[in-house]
């Protein structure tokens, strides 16, 4: 079952992460859209690098972005968040 994470700040999304993974979840949606787009990003990534090798790991931008925003902000594969 995949377990939504909301928008706040990394540190605390990470923390219920680690929870939810102690209960067995496997699998995460981000929202995103909430902040700058560079700034959301940085979150999204400081996220899934914490979780990457234990969970799967989506983006929910919740209609926020338009296609090129999404294009030029959303990375394209994990090794791009260690590139920001």
């Amino acid at each position: 079952m995949t377990w939504a994470l909301g928008t706040e700040p990394a540190a605390v999304v990470i923390e219920e992460a680690m929870a939810k993974l102690d209960a067995g979840h496997r699998s995460f949606k981000l929202k995103m859209g909430a902040q700058d787009p560079a700034d959301d990003v940085r979150r999204v990534c400081a996220i899934a690098e914490k979780l990457a090798g234990v969970a799967g790991v989506r983006v929910n931008i919740n209609a926020r972005w338009d296609r090129l925003t999404s294009l030029r902000y959303l990375p394209s594969s994990p090794t791009r968040c260690r590139s920001r």
